[in-house]
């Protein structure tokens, strides 16, 4: 990434009130935004609902190569086999145009997910919901073919929790993708 990127990224940041963590300019960013707004949604009785809904808009990016960490002198994970889990999960969908859209020829190893999620509390509790893109194209959980994707996307964040000494914050944004993951795929099975 090179000096003019980054200005621009740190410069609308603090325009759309963003939080900005770099662990390693060319292997992990995370930019993370929350606002709230009234809008509509289902509410755990099926009813649609007005009222206050929560936004998270998270995008984390890392390359699954191990060029930077020196593992022979190091307890941290190898993301060697993310990186071949996560690849073969991609070309197991049953879409293949969304797989090729997904993965680069140049760069197999990138991994930028965005998840998109809001939720909303009243008085039949709270409603979470959550939409993923990974590489820019949307995935959501629509058959079984997708979970092992989804699996992947949850190891894949968690492990990079172990690279990088994050601050508290970061490690609950992380959380938050990782519930969110886990939260999608557990309604898709409930459904099934």
């Amino acid at each position: 990434m090179n000096f003019r990127a980054l200005a621009k990224i740190i410069f609308i940041s603090f325009r759309l009130n963003m939080d900005i963590t770099f662990g390693g300019i060319k292997n992990f960013i995370m930019l993370k935004t929350r606002a709230s707004g009234y809008g509509t949604y289902m509410n755990n009785a099926g009813i649609l609902t007005e009222g206050e809904k929560n936004y998270d808009i998270i995008k984390f990016d890392v390359d699954l190569n191990n060029d930077v960490f020196d593992f022979e002198k190091s307890d941290k994970p190898d993301f060697k086999p993310h990186l071949v889990d996560y690849l073969t999960s991609v070309m197991r969908m049953k879409n293949s145009r969304a797989a090729a859209k997904i993965l680069s020829y140049d760069e197999p190893y990138k991994f930028s997910l965005l998840m998109k999620r809001f939720s909303a509390e009243d008085e039949y509790g709270t409603v979470k919901q959550s939409m993923f893109y990974l590489n820019n194209e949307p995935i959501p959980l629509t058959d079984r073919s997708m979970l092992p994707l989804y699996t992947s996307m949850a190891r894949i964040t968690r492990d990079v929790q172990k690279v990088y000494n994050f601050s508290d914050s970061v490690k609950n944004d992380i959380k938050l993708i990782n519930d969110s993951i886990s939260d999608v795929a557990e309604e898709f099975i409930d459904n099934m």
